[in-house]
């Protein structure tokens, strides 16, 4: 590696570790799922049961709605055990996942295609707005893709490292499954694990015991996420009807048309569909030429284009395509650069190095300024919804006082002491039902709930309350005064 890649190599690390951490509470604005997450995680540390407080006294363990596994609950968990509970530390956590996953990615890149293609690996994902818009939330992808990337890169040395082989197989089981026990939806992993274990076994470097190894490897993590998510009487029925349509859509085919048609007319998706087809192109373009395909570029594409498929089924949240895209990101490279040679040999005109090299570097600059100025996650370098949060509970909320927190998970986290209810809407779904009576009974003596909710109620649950401040979306309110 010459002196300028060393360089460039620093350079874009340093960014990564800028950016991970700038604006750490605040950048993105702490979320509503955020907020399971984070009480999941700071009950496991506190009470040492790995659920969400419902009612004073009441932690429930929550199986069907809780879509992250022990892979991120447990490591948080320990996390706040070592270093207190609070929104920093949590996103201090991520922000190390997100800079793992960076590393892992310019490892596994290095390993199957060099150094130079590495580094442009590492630009184009150092410098992509929704990594830090999304890694930096207490949410599963970017640790699950860690975990994924791990995995390719142990698969890599299965081959690499004779050896120890079976040392890797085995390794290369297990971070498959913390995978998928991270974020279930990455069990569309299998398939391309099948295909690429079949043409391995084909092509003489993998026995049919070594793939039973790895197997059973890759079902232990699985298996314990079934034990620690799952409680005797939970419904089978009710939770994959869950996973199936979380979010109980009824238009299915209107849905799927919809995202289809936002892919390719909205500049985020667009710009993921174009690196997904390079990516496509030069694959195929191999295999038309019989070049063997590397088992971890074949599980990748089989993943990412599965999870394409799995976010038609969504309500269109970018955030369900952040695992194809990053992965899109991290082959784009190569298959970009593969493309130009093959372009290059039939037209004398096109230099493909010095074209590649002027692309990646002029998406990397595009992408700085996205990452700085005009991203999602740019926009929210301004707010202060941590800081207003944290602020009005320390200083309004009084220790003693009972508070109701309707539909409000991701305000549960600023809250000091275990005085409180909860009540959780999940589209035709919903947690805590229990506890309306309490509100509707005027028996608690603060209410925080979203002013859109406050506003649009008709219900009359919040009758025996009135509106005494707003912070950030929130309002809060308090038990009206008897006359």
């Amino acid at each position: 590696m010459s002196t300028t890649q060393k360089i460039c190599l620093i350079a874009l690390f340093v960014l990564v570790i800028f950016f991970g951490f700038f604006h750490l509470t605040e950048s993105p604005s702490f979320m509503f799922d955020e907020g399971w997450y984070f009480q999941t995680s700071a009950n496991l540390a506190t009470t040492g049961i790995d659920g969400i407080q419902m009612a004073p006294g009441q932690i429930n363990h929550i199986t069907t709605f809780l879509t992250v596994g022990y892979p991120l609950i447990y490591p948080l968990g320990l996390w706040f055990k070592i270093f207190s509970v609070g929104i920093f530390q949590a996103r201090f956590l991520m922000a190390l996942f997100l800079i793992g996953f960076v590393a892992a990615s310019y490892l596994l890149s290095k390993k199957m295609y060099g150094s130079v293609v590495a580094l442009a690996v590492l630009t184009m994902v150092a410098t992509f707005p929704p990594l830090y818009g999304n890694g930096k939330s207490v949410m599963g992808e970017v640790p699950g893709l860690f975990y994924l990337l791990l995995f390719l890169i142990s698969s890599w040395n299965v081959r690499a490292d004779d050896a120890r082989k079976i040392f890797w197989i085995v390794l290369s089981g297990l971070l498959a499954g913390l995978a998928v026990a991270t974020k279930p939806t990455f069990i569309v992993i299998v398939p391309g694990i099948l295909i690429a274990s079949y043409l391995e076994w084909r092509r003489g470097t993998l026995s049919l015991k070594e793939i039973g190894i790895g197997a059973a490897s890759m079902f232990i993590p699985v298996l314990i996420w079934l034990v620690v998510q799952f409680r005797a009487g939970d419904s089978l029925t009710e939770t994959l009807n869950y996973y199936a349509n979380p979010y109980s859509l009824t238009d299915v085919r209107g849905v799927i048309l919809n995202n289809i048609r936002h892919l390719f007319s909205d500049v985020g998706p667009l710009y993921t569909v174009s690196l997904l087809l390079v990516w496509a192109v030069a694959f195929f373009m191999r295999i038309k030429a019989r070049i063997k395909l590397h088992a971890e570029e074949i599980i990748a594409f089989a993943f990412s284009v599965l999870i394409f498929f799995a976010y038609l089924r969504t309500p269109g949240l970018y955030r369900y395509l952040l695992p194809a895209q990053l992965l899109s990101l991290i082959f784009f490279p190569y298959s970009l650069l593969y493309i130009s040679e093959a372009i290059s040999r039939k037209v004398s005109v096109w230099h493909a190095k010095r074209m590649y090299v002027i692309a990646i570097i002029l998406l990397g600059i595009l992408g700085v300024y996205q990452l700085g100025f005009n991203s999602w996650v740019a926009q929210t370098y301004s707010s202060h919804k941590t800081a207003s949060l944290q602020a009005y509970f320390t200083n309004e909320i009084k220790g003693s006082e009972s508070v109701f927190f309707y539909n409000t998970p991701d305000v549960v986290p600023f809250m000091h002491g275990r005085n409180y209810y909860q009540y959780i809407i999940l589209f035709d779904r919903s947690l805590g039902s229990e506890n309306l009576p309490v509100l509707a009974a005027g028996r608690v003596d603060k209410v925080v709930a979203p002013t859109n909710y406050f506003e649009a109620d008709k219900t009359g649950v919040f009758d025996h309350y009135t509106e005494i401040a707003k912070v950030y979306k929130y309002s809060i309110l308090a038990r009206r005064q008897k006359i």
